[in-house]
């Protein structure tokens, strides 16, 4: 039961962490830019639960882990 947990939270201060970054903050504040972003991990995240239905378990993880 920790273990989702602590990736839920790695996940979580990584995202923290790549948004403060000076590379990644100016490119943040386009709306065209975070809606790109948004629909790309949208289809990733549809493809992992394909590729998971599929039973195709270390792909979908993959998949998973990209978005």
């Amino acid at each position: 039961m920790k273990l989702p947990a602590l990736a839920i939270v790695a996940a979580f201060a990584s995202g923290i962490a790549l948004g403060l970054h000076p590379a990644v903050a100016p490119r943040c504040t386009s709306p065209l830019s975070l809606s790109v972003l948004f629909l790309g991990a949208l289809v990733l995240i549809v493809a992992g639960l394909f590729l998971a239905r599929a039973e195709h378990p270390f792909p979908a993880s993959g998949i998973s882990l990209l978005s």
